[in-house]
């Protein structure tokens, strides 16, 4: 087992098999905690037949599922396997699949499941020790891991509608399938509270369950996930943008809040009645920081006639955000992964994104698309720095495993006004920018913000 003081060091981002590292905090979350062991296991010693069975869910012929019984993960070959019955010719038979289904929702980004079939003699002879995990599972890959916006729309809400479709989610019965995740990333305490909704035990993390063992078996897994949800690709192939075929509806969105917020005992009808009006400013506590935060709060508060809570990862839990999310009447915040969380605002409510300086909000639609889904019943607004006075830069170093930025590059990204459309994930002019602390335009954003809001207000009245 690798020592949890090593993992605590690294985050992995995994795309596919491929693994990169990547420092704690990059993406601004609290401390980091190793996944729950899963109960119900014993030794075996013979390893057990295992069957495959896939079939299509939703509307798209994409939405692979598949139902594997017996499926077990090979620490000697590394690889996933299911064990077949002897054959009189071959006892020592390996036969490789591949892409079987997606682990991820994420275009382009090619994470299968691939598998080796494999005589039962054969897997029987090189694993010396055998174990074996009862019960139901759902195996994820990792996209972005703690990153909660991908966590989300990626993973969680089609894992919400996947299973909703099985009848294997209802709000007054628990999960009937515990997480497993195949990865090397401990999560953070925020991103592992919302998975957990979603998970009968604990969600556990392959690492912890995968290295002291020659073979390790689980006795029933799904795999794959509905790609009816998702609304965004995030730039593998062509720039990120909205999918054109896109078939999420406000009720996906609805009903997967109104699940998460049953779960963590969130009553907003009763609760929103007894507070006054107020809105919410995401802060920032190590990149993109709103370097006049204070000021942009009082202003907004003195504006609005409303109080503003400021919140975020480091200071405040996921229930303490989703709880006062669902009664705001706004969110105004950097551009970051935490405005995901404004799915759970109540209608007529307006959401306002601010961009740091070069980063074209056109650019980067995540938040307006989902925002603008009909039904939704919110206002999308954003602000852009454009005054290069205005920003604080930080160092080129560290901007992405393996980047390394010349010197003329460093010049001509200095010298730029605008980031132009990239791919995924490494481009080092906007992951510079990205990082980047800014002095807000305190009218500007008031002025865009009291526009947000009187719309919804004349919207309010007329409904």
């Amino acid at each position: 087992m690798v020592p949890l003081v090593t993992i605590a060091k690294v985050i992995i981002l995994s795309i596919g098999w491929n693994f990169f590292i990547f420092e704690v905090n990059w993406f601004g979350h609290n401390v980091l905690l190793p996944f729950a062991a899963l109960p119900d296991s014993e030794e075996i010693y013979e390893v057990p037949i295992g069957s495959i069975s896939c079939s299509t869910v939703g509307s798209q012929s994409g939405n692979r599922i598949c139902h594997l019984k017996n499926l077990c993960y090979s620490n000697v070959f590394n690889s996933f396997l299911l064990a077949s019955d002897d054959d009189d010719d071959d006892h020592h038979k390996l036969v490789r699949f591949e892409n079987v289904v997606n682990f991820t929702t994420v275009v382009g980004s090619n994470s299968t499941f691939d598998y080796y079939l494999s005589s039962k003699t054969f897997t029987d002879m090189r694993h010396y020790r055998k174990l074996m995990f009862f019960g139901s599972y759902h195996l994820l890959g990792q996209f972005a891991p703690n990153n909660i916006a991908h966590d989300i729309h990626d993973f969680l809400l089609p894992l919400f509608n996947t299973l909703t479709g099985l009848n294997e989610f209802q709000l007054d019965t628990e999960p009937s399938r515990t997480l497993l995740i195949y990865g090397l990333v401990p999560i953070t305490a925020s991103t592992r509270s919302l998975y957990s909704l979603f998970s009968r035990y604990p969600p556990t993390l392959s690492l912890d369950v995968m290295m002291d063992e020659s073979l390790v078996c689980f006795e029933d897994v799904t795999i794959g996930l509905s790609h009816d949800t998702i609304w965004y690709q995030w730039g593998f192939g062509q720039p990120e943008g909205p999918l054109d075929d896109r078939k999420v509806t406000s009720k996906h969105l609805q009903n997967f809040t109104g699940y998460v917020k049953e779960k963590l005992n969130i009553d907003d009808k009763s609760a929103c009645l007894e507070k006054d009006e107020f809105g919410i400013l995401f802060s920032r506590k190590s990149t993109r920081v709103i370097l006049n935060e204070i000021k942009l709060r009082e202003s907004i508060s003195a504006q609005t006639g409303m109080t503003i809570r400021t919140l975020s990862f480091e200071q405040n839990s996921l229930e303490e955000i989703i709880a006062n999310v669902s009664c705001a009447k706004f969110i105004v915040g950097m551009h970051g992964s935490i405005l995901i969380l404004g799915i759970f605002l109540p209608p007529n409510s307006v959401l306002l994104e601010m961009f740091p300086y070069a980063l074209n909000a056109n650019h980067y639609t995540h938040c307006r698309t989902w925002v603008e889904i009909k039904g939704m019943d919110l206002k999308y607004v954003s602000w852009r720095n454009r005054n290069r006075s205005n920003t604080v830069t930080h160092s080129f170093e560290g901007l992405y495993p393996g980047l390394t930025v010349t010197e003329e590059k460093r010049l001509e990204i200095l010298a730029s006004e605008e980031v132009a459309p990239h791919l995924c994930c490494a481009d080092p002019a906007f992951r510079f920018r990205l990082n980047q602390d800014t002095i807000v335009d305190i009218p500007a954003v008031i002025e865009i913000l009291l526009g947000a809001l009187e719309e919804q207000g004349r919207r309010a009245n007329v409904s």
